[in-house]
């Protein structure tokens, strides 16, 4: 029982550190925040929780293996991803100035989108396949094991991603004179994070 508590709480952790830190889809919600405010980002916010938990699991259920068999399908999903990304970051820092939560000339990115960044970002990919080797594939019943891992990965990472959108609402109050640098800061690090994925 120890064990199995040990393993939970292990899983736990793995899944809220590789959440809650800064990544492309933290990134963008930290701005969609920011421009539309925390409700608006919500159907974004759930399109990425679910692509992700949906990943996670179809990799558990062996899509990893297929995907370790035929690497040009995640050097693909790379290449497509990172250039979506860097389009994403373009958003961002051509996003104006000032924020209104009302008035804006782009609807928000909604639940698709959220759903497309994520599958198309390697980080998801990569964090999938090492939760599944490391907390899913030696623990039986397997099944069991991965259901249970994606059902805490699920509420850990929605959780995280609200708080980054509750964290871009609160830069809405920035006066316009900072807006400008912080599109600029988030932009940046947006493409960082997607450079870092090919070292």
């Amino acid at each position: 029982m120890n064990e199995q508590l040990l393993h939970m709480t292990s899983m736990a952790f793995f899944a809220l550190a590789t959440s809650i830190m800064p990544g492309p889809v933290n990134i963008i919600l930290a701005m969609l925040g920011a421009k539309y405010g925390i409700r608006k980002s919500q159907p974004y916010v759930l399109g990425a929780t679910i692509a992700f938990t949906s990943l996670l699991v179809c990799l558990g259920l062996g899509l990893g293996v297929v995907i370790s068999v035929y690497p040009v399908i995640t050097n693909s999903i790379k290449i497509v991803g990172t250039a979506y990304l860097f389009y994403l970051a373009y958003r961002i820092i051509t996003s104006g100035n000032s924020y209104t939560h009302d008035q804006h000339d782009r609807p928000p990115l909604g639940f698709l989108d959220g759903a497309f960044t994520q599958l198309l970002n390697p980080k998801a990919w990569s964090v999938s396949l090492s939760a599944n080797s490391i907390y899913v594939v030696a623990h039986e019943p397997l099944i069991v094991t991965l259901m249970t891992f994606a059902m805490m990965f699920f509420v850990i990472c929605y959780g995280s991603l609200w708080l980054w959108a509750a964290f871009g609402s609160k830069v809405s109050l920035l006066p316009p004179t900072y807006v400008s640098v912080l599109h600029w800061v988030l932009g940046i690090c947006l493409i960082l994070s997607i450079s870092l994925m090919w070292v």
